[in-house]
């Protein structure tokens, strides 16, 4: 080799060692000086693994708030040495300045609230290890458009995205296994989601007020949920029964408000039409026997529906403020009326009560100011209506 290539050679690696220097990672007391505006503790506490494993993870960082104005947040992995492994409750809560937030791949915790109220909040870069985020944490984050849930996570709490208006692509991870209570509540703009194949149990409310949702699906292998058309079902309780876990809105809107619910569902989730505003004809199944708490409550277009022989109970407030039905028959198999079942239903003119029938509850009919009672003479219908100042007429 010449005296010039050898000179060009060693000037390049002195220029590659040169580069390599610049582009390194803080030091410790560096990453201590960018967290200087955090609040934070030294903290234990129970980690569950995905593997079903639980081990507790002691001596490390819990961030309890953050003091600082920036718009653009990154966690820092570590403070005073120590790994930050978790976010305390509401230690973000309520801070407007939150736009990007990146986390470190040392957090394994998200608890209560942590992020509640972020409105401005857009972007969040989750941790690759995270296991579990606590309910609300991000709650009200209204400017979130999207969000994927590492696969590293087992569990989610109650509410975690509700009133995230924004939020309109969500990503599940496999390794998944319950979707709470009112996770996605309000969230308006959510289109779409997938269930994950080990999701075994899906909370109440948990899409409720997701107006604009058009389709469910669910990965095939999952032992509990399926979907048809767009609409979720499982296989719920012991006994495994079918029912209508969710129906989306923005089918029955394009449906032109006629719903037909397949006549092998035994079930259908407590309030899952309440205040749809579209729906205006339902075709029960035939093998329904309870007309769930709230089914119609707020349905003001809903204009029939006619209710199975084999409903045994029509539950509280199942039929409240349904302003536009005129007439209701109720079967003969019916034997239970709950408390607020027909009240403020305006329009409501007449309601045969069978014989059958051995309860209703003391306001099922308030505000039902046009309501006539049919039933038999001498039956409890007759006798709820002459102790409610209801007129009745035998039939």
């Amino acid at each position: 080799m010449s005296v010039r290539k050898a000179r060009n050679v060693i000037f390049v690696c002195l220029m590659v060692i040169t580069l390599v220097s610049c582009v390194r990672q803080p030091s410790e007391d560096e990453k201590d000086t960018l967290a200087k505006d955090f609040i934070y503790d030294i903290h234990s506490f129970t980690e569950f693994l995905p593997t079903g494993n639980v081990t507790l993870v002691t001596d490390t960082v819990r961030i309890q708030g953050y003091i600082g104005k920036d718009t653009s947040v990154t966690i820092p992995d570590t403070i005073n040495g120590r790994k930050v492994t978790t976010i305390g409750d509401f230690a973000f809560a309520g801070n407007t300045n939150l736009v990007s937030l990146q986390m470190p791949n040392t957090l394994s915790v998200i608890y209560s609230g942590a992020f509640s109220g972020c409105s401005n909040l857009t972007s969040v870069s989750m941790s690759e290890v995270i296991t579990n985020i606590g309910d609300s944490a991000f709650r009200g984050c209204s400017s979130l458009a999207e969000i994927t849930i590492p696969e590293s996570i087992v569990h989610l709490q109650s509410s975690v995205f509700a009133d995230c208006h924004s939020l309109s692509s969500v990503s599940l991870p496999v390794s998944l296994k319950r979707i709470p209570d009112n996770t996605f509540l309000n969230c308006s703009s959510l289109t779409k989601i997938n269930i994950p194949m080990n999701v075994d149990n899906i909370g109440s409310n948990a899409f409720r007020g997701c107006y604009n949702l058009k389709e469910i699906t669910v990965s095939r292998g999952n032992p509990i949920y399926y979907s048809h058309e767009g609409v979720l079902y499982g296989f719920m309780y012991g006994d495994r029964t079918p029912t209508l876990i969710c129906y989306p809105w923005v089918k029955i809107r394009d449906d032109a408000g006629y719903v037909v619910i397949p006549d092998y569902i035994q079930r259908v989730e407590p309030g899952l039409f309440m205040d749809n505003e579209d729906l205006q004809h339902i075709t029960l199944p035939s093998n329904l026997y309870v007309v769930e708490n709230r089914f119609f409550s707020g349905c003001i277009n809903l204009m029939e529906v006619d209710i199975p022989d084999g409903v045994i109970t029509i539950g509280f407030a199942a039929f409240r403020g349904c302003s536009s039905i005129t007439n209701i028959t109720v079967p003969s198999s019916v034997k239970f009326i709950e408390d607020w079942a027909f009240s403020n239903c305006s329009e409501l003119e007449t309601i045969y009560i069978p014989a059958s029938v051995k309860y209703i509850g003391g306001d099922a009919f308030i505000g039902s100011t046009r309501i006539r009672i049919i039933g038999e003479a001498s039956s409890y219908a007759e006798e709820y209506a002459k102790r409610e100042g209801i007129s009745f007429i035998a039939s």
